[in-house]
């Protein structure tokens, strides 16, 4: 049980997110899900919904297989493949990735078994790819389905806070990596912190203005304060995620 949402930014960053649970009830336990493996040229970087000890097995293989290589998107996908025809079979409990390749240009792929498929904007993996991420991808991005690395931070950070909420068997710290220019950045916890924080209060503001749109009985004065307060939260928002920077 987990979820993973993947990327593909318009200024080259490739950003990968997941939560940290898996399992669920008595045996869930808490662990990172994203990993990285280094080119010559590159980085390769991936999370996973699936069983933690077949996932050991194939980042061990696909390691193997790319580690230090200098390789092309298309070659890491065949590599990939490979990996994952020799780890997977019948008896393999559902397993996904999505995996994204900073090579000579930067592309996702996302896997379901031994299938490949190759991702152009966004995806998701796991039991938290439901209706409602699909659902607040859609809202979110309808205005610019091609994000730039600060909106995609924001949109997958969201995403990924609702799903923990919401979706069972969604939980834990959320991991952000971003991948660009053959290197690797991750987002600081005080920062992710920060960042749902602020979700929890623009969802308590929004409900406060949606009141006061609906009840007959509230005030002009009242009215004006509430959307007031509310825009004036908005620009302490926006001051405050554009502080906040993946790092090395």
């Amino acid at each position: 049980m987990s979820i993973g949402v993947g990327v593909l930014c318009r200024d080259a960053w490739i950003l990968l997110f997941a939560d940290r649970q898996i399992g669920t009830g008595d045996f869930k336990f808490y662990q990172r899900k994203i990993s990285l493996i280094g080119l010559s040229r590159g980085i390769v970087g991936y999370t996973y919904a699936g069983l933690s000890d077949v996932n050991n097995t194939v980042f061990e293989e696909f390691g193997k297989r790319i580690r230090d290589a200098d390789m092309t998107v298309a070659e890491v996908k065949r590599e990939l493949q490979k990996t994952l025809n020799a780890v997977l079979n019948e008896q393999t409990s559902p397993f996904q990735m999505l995996v994204g390749v900073d090579s000579e240009r930067p592309a996702m792929f996302k896997t379901f078994d031994k299938a490949i498929s190759p991702v152009y904007l966004h995806d998701f993996i796991g039991f938290g790819d439901s209706a409602l991420v699909r659902y607040l991808s859609a809202a979110l991005l309808k205005a610019d389905k091609d994000p730039w690395k600060q909106q995609a931070m924001l949109f997958g950070v969201y995403v990924l806070s609702q799903a923990k909420k919401y979706v069972h068997g969604c939980g834990g710290d959320t991991d952000v990596v971003g991948l660009f220019c053959g290197d690797a950045y991750e987002l600081p916890s005080r920062s992710l912190e920060r960042m749902e924080n602020q979700f929890d209060q623009f969802e308590q503001r929004a409900s406060e203005v949606l009141v006061a749109l609906t009840h007959d009985s509230i005030s002009q004065e009242l009215f004006d304060k509430t959307v007031g307060d509310f825009a004036r939260h908005l620009q302490e928002v926006r001051e405050q995620f554009r502080m906040i920077q993946l790092r090395r």
